[in-house]
């Protein structure tokens, strides 16, 4: 079992909800993230134990709302880290001897977060997109660069989600300026 909160935010995707489809599929515990107007649809679509309703709707300012209510959430509820994806993710692969092969989304959360808690200044972390992993990539991490869609985070860094775009390079970068480790005291 994954050892932190997973969120999906979503908006008008509940005939075709593909990460959930993919979490659901692999046995990751979740919450998809959506307004009130929508929550019966995605409640008809993937099961109503999987749907979080947000206290707002329609504020026209993307998506950096719900991904800063999810982090609220998981810090309600007690934990030190939390993922956030979207809702484009139809499934998870890992490179072995320069091969793409399909990985179960469960497995490849647990990895993650096993690898990002041994240590203390990693803020964010995440998956690479399989368009920026070649058949020749050698590395199994990067640091100090940007995380796109899947991003686990640490609930006490002192940056949150600002933007309608871009949102995702906009938090990296963030992280990434401030020189360091900058934590909530």
């Amino acid at each position: 079992m994954n050892k932190y909160p997973v969120y999906i935010v979503s908006k008008g995707r509940f005939s075709n909800p593909l990460t959930a489809k993919c979490f659901i599929k692999d046995g990751v515990d979740f919450k998809i993230v959506v307004e009130p107007q929508e929550y019966k649809k995605y409640c008809e679509a993937i099961g109503t134990k999987y749907v979080l309703e947000l206290p707002f709707s329609n504020l026209g300012l993307g998506s950096f709302p719900a991904r800063n209510f999810c982090w609220e959430h998981s810090i309600e509820n007690g934990f030190k880290k939390h993922w956030v994806f979207d809702d484009n993710i139809h499934g998870f692969r890992r490179l072995y001897k320069g091969k793409r092969i399909p990985a179960n989304a469960l497995k490849s959360i647990i990895v993650a977060e096993e690898f990002s808690d041994r240590y203390k200044n990693v803020d964010v972390s995440g998956f690479n997109y399989k368009m920026f992993v070649t058949n020749t990539t050698s590395k199994p991490f990067f640091i100090n660069c940007h995380v796109y869609s899947a991003l686990l985070i640490r609930n006490d860094i002192k940056y949150r989600w600002r933007m309608k775009y871009n949102e995702d390079v906009d938090l990296c970068l963030q992280v990434l300026n401030g020189g360091g480790v900058h934590h909530i005291d």
